[in-house]
């Protein structure tokens, strides 16, 4: 068995970090903005929402219901792309946004 070398990197001691931009919208002040938050791995974006808003209490609103892909709720753009967020992992650096006008955050 060869013993590791300083400098050599093993699978257990990677961490992905991985960075997501969300839009906000607060419809009281009328006021649009992203915020950044950096999450440990890769998640659902469904699970990032609720990870972020337990962590840093944020409150960030997003419709859904079932979390299996059926009631299609929870639609938003990953990166200019339509996805449910039940159903597709981050795995890079992304945005998050509504896919259209926002009533709150990512609620349409």
């Amino acid at each position: 068995m060869e013993k590791e070398k300083p400098g050599d990197i093993t699978i257990n001691t990677l961490k992905k970090e991985i960075k997501v931009r969300i839009y906000r919208y607060d419809p009281e002040k009328n006021i649009e903005y992203y915020q950044i938050f950096k999450i440990p791995k890769e998640m659902k974006v469904i699970d990032i929402i609720e990870y972020i808003n337990k962590k840093y209490n944020t409150n960030i609103a997003i419709r859904y219901y079932c979390k299996i892909g059926k009631c299609r709720a929870c639609y938003v753009l990953l990166n200019n792309k339509l996805v449910l967020s039940c159903q597709t992992f981050v795995t890079e650096d992304s945005i998050i946004k509504p896919y259209k006008k926002a009533i709150r955050d990512l609620v349409v």
